[in-house]
């Protein structure tokens, strides 16, 4: 069942590209997001009842702020959805994607997120390698995945086997 539902969470993602008004690029690897943070568990307690689930996006040229509109309000494991554009390092943010298209550097972005328990995602190269948790990549025209488990086990965060099985790799 889980692992239908994060297929159903993929297919929403392409269906949403069909709007010409949404860059389709962009929404694709946000709706990818959404799918994460459904299958990742923060520890308990760390969510209160009214909390939202705050997606943040380095967006330092104001490329994703259409597709950001779009997915403001999905409900993630019982709390409505947040996307937030930043352009330095926030400590509210429970995703975070460092896309390709942002400049400079990202280690500032990381420290803090493994200090406030922020899944790190990312389509950069050696995303993984850097300390990040996962690494979205396109290839034939699809967007495949790689886990970095030690680095999501570091932040006191869990991902379920479901995601785990779908990933190209996980490393350990």
């Amino acid at each position: 069942m889980i692992r239908f539902s994060f297929y159903i969470s993929i297919v929403l993602a392409f269906v949403l590209t069909m709007s010409p008004s949404w860059s389709g690029e962009a929404t694709v690897r946000l709706g990818f997001l959404i799918s994460f943070s459904r299958f990742t568990t923060w520890p308990p307690h760390f969510f209160n009842e009214n909390a939202t689930m705050t997606i943040c996006i380095v967006d330092d040229n104001r490329r994703f702020v259409e597709s950001a509109r779009v997915l403001d309000g999905h409900l993630v494991q019982g709390h409505k959805s947040k996307v937030i554009l930043i352009q330095e390092p926030a400590t509210f943010c429970n995703v975070l994607f460092l896309p390709s298209e942002s400049q400079g550097r990202i280690e500032p972005y990381l420290d803090i997120a493994r200090q406030n328990r922020t899944l790190t995602v990312s389509d950069r190269p050696s995303f993984l390698e850097d300390g990040g948790m996962i690494q979205m990549e396109q290839s034939n025209g699809r967007y495949l995945f790689d886990i970095n488990l030690g680095a999501i086990r570091q932040s006191g965060l869990y991902v379920g086997t479901n995601l785990l099985k779908l990933a190209r790799s996980v490393k350990q």
